[in-house]
């Protein structure tokens, strides 16, 4: 029919468009952080480091709900960027598998190493698939968790 789109056409229209946004430079899109801006200091709640768009969008919609401020990144490099100014007490929320091969828990031991205490891996797998890893503080769902959105 004249005027209607198939659902194909709807998907292809979709995945550009998150190609689209992927390209986008914003490492939360509640709160532009400009890269070098100190985190020692701001109302920022978290940090979620996920390649998965709908995760990291999740996660933002889920803190402007709660009027709360999280950066998300899509790779370590991107959060390197900003490691340095990163309070070490702020709880860094890191996915498992961040794709290429790359695991989040190996990330994590680095940054423990690096001094930083508020480590979670978030994954779709159950805390029980995984070793007892020291440097982890508690492994969660893909959905952020009530207590970081709770308080002041």
């Amino acid at each position: 029919m004249v005027g209607l789109v198939s659902d194909k056409d709807i998907l292809i229209w979709l995945g550009r468009w998150l190609e689209w946004c992927a390209t986008l430079k914003f490492d939360s899109s509640f709160s532009r952080i400009v890269e070098g801006t100190s985190f020692m200091n701001t109302e920022n709640r978290a940090i979620l480091i996920d390649d998965d768009i709908l995760v990291r969008e999740a996660w933002l919609m889920r803190a402007r709900s709660a009027n709360k401020i999280i950066s998300v990144y899509e790779s370590i490099e991107s959060f390197r960027k900003v490691a340095s100014t990163v309070s070490r007490q702020l709880p860094i929320f890191i996915d498992s598998n961040l794709g290429n091969g790359v695991k989040g828990e190996e990330f994590a031991r680095e940054l423990f190493g690096e001094g930083f205490t508020e480590l979670y891996l978030a994954t779709g797998y159950p805390a029980s698939s995984f070793k007892t890893m020291d440097w982890i503080k508690g492994i969660v769902s893909k959905d952020p968790p009530d207590w970081l959105f709770k308080g002041n």
